[in-house]
């Protein structure tokens, strides 16, 4: 599986037939040291991605061109993957929300049910009296 940095240095060097290998070192010169992007060209030559040339040319190679792609769709399922996660995050949260306000409902309800049981309890034989005088 290739690095990020030798997957610029291949997307670099696919931009063109053949680049050299100094123009390959300019260009990351910013970015990383220039021994370490070397290595990493060598290590690019040495596992078949690039080619190089006696005039140090580099082009990319065939398994260079496969890498890159399967780098590519590494890279896609893994956004593809924070995508669902952060999908599947905003529904838990939603959920939690949704929770939290049923459950205020269910104890409020709760409460005034209650309240009002106790009162008929409390109350039950003034209530049954008023019943009967008023059908009497």
């Amino acid at each position: 599986m290739l690095t990020d940095a030798e997957y610029e240095i291949l997307c670099f060097v696919q931009g063109e037939h053949s680049r050299r290998r100094i123009d390959v070192l300019n260009n990351f010169i910013r970015k990383t040291d220039p021994k370490r992007t070397d290595a990493l060209i060598k290590n690019l030559v040495d596992g078949g991605s690039l080619r190089m040339d006696l005039a140090q040319n580099v082009r990319i190679a065939p398994s260079g061109v496969s890498a890159m792609s399967m780098y590519e769709q590494a890279h896609n399922e893994k956004a593809e993957q924070r995508a669902e996660k952060a999908r599947d995050d905003l529904k838990k949260a939603e959920d939690t929300k949704k929770q939290f306000k049923h459950d205020w409902r269910v104890a409020l309800v709760s409460a005034c049910v209650g309240a009002v049981l106790a009162l008929v309890i409390e109350h039950l034989v003034d209530i049954l009296i008023y019943v009967r005088v008023l059908f009497h």
